[in-house]
């Protein structure tokens, strides 16, 4: 299930992706991969997209189904945070 908002979300999340932006807006390359995981995992885990700021900071608040899976998804998304192909800051993973 994916939702968007642009107010906190209500619930405590298991993991936390944040983009921050530093003048120039997001990592959108990196949202994108990290969107498109969570999005093919959505028999495992729930997330929402929150939208923070001026120039488009994004955070994504996930819930895991199986909580003993939270190291596995972990990994998985700092690998794609790992991969950066832009100028723009790197997204932050927290657990």
């Amino acid at each position: 299930m994916f939702a968007c908002s642009t107010v906190f979300a209500s619930e405590k999340c298991d993991l936390m992706v944040m983009f921050p932006s530093h003048c120039c807006g997001i990592n959108l390359t990196q949202r994108n991969h990290i969107f498109d995981y969570l999005s093919s995992k959505n028999s495992q885990l729930t997330f929402e997209e929150t939208i923070r700021g001026r120039e488009g900071e994004k955070e994504f608040c996930i819930h895991l189904l199986n909580p003993k899976e939270k190291s596995l998804h972990a990994k998985k998304i700092k690998k794609i945070l790992e991969k950066n192909v832009s100028d723009k800051p790197s997204g932050q993973l927290t657990e």
